[in-house]
């Protein structure tokens, strides 16, 4: 069917909402993550076709973090990816890069405790929690 382009989770990034397709110059597809049967780290299996991309699917999936800030407002750094459990799909750690310097040397961090603001969309991390490095 296509190229999985983007994972999207839920506004308070604990769940996976939905996944984008696309196969080439083709308009974007809609998988809400209820219509995934199987998934899988190169492919997933669907229960129904894809639906259509429209701006509804994009506001109801609508977590895109403007940065990562502990919890005493410090700015740490920035979302690169996500770990989803494949099962249930609940987000098990956000990756965090910390400088333009880090990730063009892969260095990169998993937070496994975070809250979004809701105003603000930012990532907060709570203070004293440790980034641990990613392997």
């Amino acid at each position: 069917l296509g190229n999985i382009e983007q994972v999207l989770l839920t506004p308070d990034a604990d769940r996976l909402q939905g996944m984008v397709l696309r196969r080439g110059v083709m308009p974007a597809r809609w998988i809400p993550a209820g219509d995934v049967a199987l998934p899988g780290e190169i492919c997933v299996v669907l229960r129904s076709p894809p639906r259509r991309y429209t701006a509804k699917c994009k506001r109801q999936a609508a977590f895109s973090p403007a940065g990562v800030r502990d919890s005493a407002g410090l700015m740490l750094g920035w979302i690169t990816d996500s770990r989803i459990h494949i099962v249930t799909g609940q987000v098990t750690a956000l990756e965090v890069a910390l400088s333009l310097g880090e990730v063009m040397l892969g260095g990169r961090y998993l937070a496994r405790r975070w809250a979004v603001d809701p105003l603000s969309g930012q990532v907060i991390i709570p203070c004293g929690y440790a980034l641990e490095n990613q392997p």
